[in-house]
């Protein structure tokens, strides 16, 4: 049977090319995932061998960077790895795509094509193939495989030894050790640090219908698996699921929690990722879901049973109230007024507005959210009391959080100077500024991170496949791509994860080591590791390398320890 593919031809590069008359020569080298591979980078200059470090319970990928100088068609496999002390099962494979930019989000981005799609081998939804390879290898261009190993926390420490080898068509196949060392920690199945990202349930389904008509039957486990790779990487979901149905009943009302117990209870009991690597895992916080527009009376009446039901799951303690978003100065009597409702309905509660401290709001905001410019400023733009004016808030029992938005690389413009240098979560930003933010929240103490969206491409009615510019930014709120059969082979519609999203959860990895190491050695000792990296808002290392060696200091002084 003739196999239907997806017309992107710059995305899916699945090619068989007929080998000349020479024998070509396939080069392979290894690089961190924090280095971007672009078709024109320079041929590669790593190592050529993957010496990896990970905890119990941690995901640990590295990229294979490959050129070659005759044209021919490229696949690989992995081997498992194999130690004294037991065995981990192959590394998944990806192959890394690429999204077209045609308008930069800042000035520190430019046009052309981007890495940040990770098309699968063998998907860790439902086990189909999929079109990562084989893959088209033009000679005089440069291609990366995306290599993640999961490490899992039962795995005894020491050393672990395997291999990638990479075949090209006319080329003799080139061989890629890996050399893995497991740590003696172990990392928390659910994350120490709630980072809470929007989803909207509607457009996944919409967005996967672009190319073919999906049966009903279908979009429930679909909007599961977007839930496990939230899991697989460390944050939760927010908006995601419909406010529960009700009816009056008497002087109450009657709620029928069915659906949205179904949708969201293994998301938060730990059973949502049965038999996989997530498996236990749950959402550290998600959102109140309360319908719209009620009236007071049947406001109060529905909050109040729906924290009942909450309570009764045991999923209390992880609901926040999104009150408000972003309010104007014009807004504030609105934030008080809604904040008022919540707190006589649900006191248990705490009420969430994105926006810095201000008197004004004082007693109605529980859990203060500031967009990262408005925490710590750039000299000359403050535009906030700063990291101090929320200690007394915090000794009062109120939380802060923060978040990245535009203003980190300029809002429906190309920005200037002051947009660089900040954490970013656009395409076209560096790679470190992906990963740097939860360095940045636990060198300021922060106690959540939030981001408006995962799936903002699909509800603008565009292919997110091609298409992902917004006035924010390339690929601002969006974090997935819609793995449709049609795009990337198979049978099964499953999420495809960006390399952004990849490196978000190789920072809250980052969390927890820093959290391990100042239990361990203090405060002051742990900072001095931050600050090697990380001292700023705006000031943070933009090599990699500064970063990952960080990163093995706490790990070799927390084995040292044990």
């Amino acid at each position: 049977m003739t196999r239907k593919r997806h017309s992107l031809a710059v995305l899916v590069e699945v090619g068989f090319l007929l080998s000349g008359s020479a024998r070509a020569e396939l080069r392979a080298r290894v690089v961190s995932p924090l280095v971007q591979v672009f078709p024109d980078s320079p041929a590669p200059t790593g190592e050529s061998v993957a010496r990896l470090e990970a905890a119990r319970g941690e995901w640990e990928p590295f990229q294979i960077v490959l050129t070659t100088d005759g044209p021919g068609a490229v696949s690989a496999r992995a081997s498992a790895l194999i130690g004294d002390a037991g065995r981990i099962e192959p590394p998944a494979l990806y192959r890394v795509g690429y999204l077209r930019v045609n308008t930069p989000s800042s000035v520190e981005g430019h046009a052309g094509r981007w890495p940040d799609v990770l098309i699968p081998d063998v998907d860790r939804y439902v086990g189909e193939k999929r079109w990562a390879f084989p893959f088209a290898l033009p000679r005089g261009e440069t291609r990366a495989i995306w290599v993640l190993t999961f490490v899992p926390e039962t795995t005894l420490p020491g050393r672990y030894r395997g291999d990638v080898t990479v075949e090209q068509t006319g080329a003799p196949s080139v061989k890629v050790p890996i050399e893995l060392t497991v740590h003696g920690f172990v990392l928390p199945r659910t994350p120490s640090l709630p980072a809470t990202f929007g989803f909207s349930s509607h457009a996944v389904p919409e967005a996967h219908a672009r190319y073919r008509p999906m049966a009903e039957s279908e979009i429930a486990p679909l909007l599961l698996r977007y839930g496990i790779s939230a899991l697989r990487h460390r944050v939760s979901l927010i908006c995601g699921t419909e406010a529960p149905p009700w009816k009056p009943r008497g002087d109450a009302v009657e709620i029928d929690f069915s659906a949205y117990d179904a949708a969201i209870g293994p998301l938060l009991d730990g059973t949502a990722d049965r038999g996989g690597p997530a498996e236990g895992a749950r959402f550290a916080a998600t959102d109140l879901r309360i319908p719209e527009h009620l009236g007071r009376v049947v406001h109060e009446r529905y909050a109040r049973a729906m924290v009942a039901h909450l309570r009764e799951r045991g999923w209390l303690s992880r609901v926040f109230d999104y009150t408000f978003d972003e309010p104007s100065d014009r807004e504030w009597a609105e934030v008080r007024v809604r904040a008022a409702r919540i707190r006589r309905a649900a006191p248990e509660v705490p009420r969430l507005v994105t926006t810095p401290f201000t008197p004004v709001l004082a007693g109605a905001v529980d859990i203060w959210c500031p967009v990262v410019n408005e925490l710590d400023d750039k000299p000359g733009n403050a535009r906030s009391p700063g990291r101090a004016a929320y200690d007394a808030r915090l000794a009062a029992g109120e939380r802060l959080w923060w978040y990245q938005s535009c203003m980190s690389n300029g809002c429906e413009l190309t920005g200037d100077q002051y947009h660089t240098g900040w954490p970013s979560l656009v395409v076209d930003a560096p790679a470190v500024s992906h990963r740097i933010f939860e360095w940045l929240t636990y060198h300021y103490r922060i106690g959540g991170e939030l981001y408006y969206n995962t799936v903002k491409a699909y509800e603008e009615g565009n292919d997110p496949w091609r298409e992902q510019h917004l006035p924010s930014g390339n690929g601002d709120g969006t974090l997935f791509y819609p793995g449709d059969p049609q795009v990337i082979g198979g049978r099964t519609p499953i999420p495809v994860d960006s390399v952004r999203l990849e490196l978000i959860r190789e920072g809250l990895e980052d969390y927890e080591y820093l959290r391990l190491h100042e239990q361990r050695f203090g405060r002051a000792a742990t900072d001095a590791i931050i600050t090697s990296v990380a001292s700023r808002t705006w000031q943070w290392q933009k090599d990699g390398a500064r970063l990952l060696a960080a990163r093995h200091r706490l790990a070799a002084e927390l084995d040292a320890a044990r």
